[in-house]
């Protein structure tokens, strides 16, 4: 592979557009743009880091001016490449402003049987941005704990949307990290297939306005556990245990989450796998007036429940379910 690394950074020091030949290229560091202005990087080339701590590092300083990224494949040949690709927004971002977009971007170890990112994307402090056509891959691993730690991670954001995405083989496939600036998350339309914890949202302080929907996720501990969360709704999801061996199994586990809705799910575990499993677990005097209906809840053959309020859960309604 040709080495494009002086390129690169010379064409990030510029902003604009930088477009990535086709092709496989080397990359030898990280990469890193801090600019005020517009920054746009696409093309259909792979970018294969060959150092330590790689990646593609983002600091935008005009929240108007939020950077762009499509299309690319972003490898490392190294096991715990670091973070794929880092976007940071100014602390004070405003609300009114549209955010960082990233589209159609691929991110993997060079041979996953051996290399993988750390993480996939990240990103801090920043308002309503967009991932769309994502895609993760970690290491090929086959049991707890993996090696790659997270496919998407929010640190300290607002409102973010996540869409049509795939993410494979990490400890957690959505990581939420920080306080939360005010609305939360807004998923659809996924597949999160071999990850330890699919949607892990347990950071505080944290805000309303949690939607996950549409996809499915194939989890070895937990399918979505939230904490904190008021106003959220989780619909449409398939949610199954990945592996018969695993103790302590929960589809959603929701902790001192106010008002929530939980609708049209199906979660499975697998005949004979080890318990206790528990298909949806609402506990805290936090979790009030919350509403679970019409979903399917089975094949547990060990012992554990199907939808199971504790702790000082109260005013819920429990209705429809199978």
């Amino acid at each position: 592979m040709e080495d494009l690394t002086d390129w690169l950074q010379d064409e990030l020091e510029f902003a604009g557009k930088v477009e990535v030949p086709p092709g496989n290229w080397q990359v030898t560091q990280k990469l890193l743009a801090d600019t005020s202005e517009k920054l746009v990087i696409c093309g259909s080339g792979s970018l294969t880091w060959t150092c330590p701590d790689g990646g593609l590092d983002i600091t935008y300083r005009d929240v108007r001016k939020a950077p762009e990224v499509h299309g690319l494949t972003l490898q490392t040949a190294l096991a715990g490449g670091g973070t794929a690709l880092r976007i940071t927004s100014p602390v004070s971002a405003s609300a009114t402003a549209g955010g960082a977009l990233v589209r159609g971007v691929a991110v993997s170890g060079q041979s996953p049987a051996a290399n993988f990112w750390t993480e996939g994307l990240r990103f801090k402090d920043c308002w309503y941005s967009t991932v769309d056509g994502f895609t993760f891959k970690g290491q090929d691993d086959a049991a707890v704990p993996f090696a790659a730690q997270a496919g998407v991670v929010f640190e300290a954001c607002q409102a973010m949307y996540l869409r049509d995405f795939n993410v494979w083989h990490c400890e957690n496939a959505v990581l939420q990290t920080g306080a939360t600036h005010g609305e939360g998350l807004n998923a659809s339309t996924f597949e999160l297939v071999g990850v330890n914890r699919g949607f892990n949202l347990c950071s505080s302080p944290a805000g309303n306005g949690h939607i996950i929907r549409a996809g499915h996720i194939n989890a070895y501990s937990r399918g979505i556990v939230m904490a904190n969360r008021p106003w959220m709704t989780i619909s449409e999801c398939l949610i199954i245990k990945t592996h018969v061996s695993i103790s302590n199994w929960v589809g959603i586990e929701l902790a001192n989450c106010a008002k929530p809705t939980i609708t049209g799910c199906q979660i499975y575990g697998q005949g004979g796998s080890a318990g206790p499993n528990t298909g949806i677990h609402a506990y805290g005097a936090g979790t009030q007036r919350g509403l679970i209906t019409g979903n399917r809840i089975g094949d547990f053959t060990q012992i554990g429940q199907g939808i199971f309020l504790s702790g000082g859960a109260h005013h819920c309604t429990v209705t429809n379910n199978v």
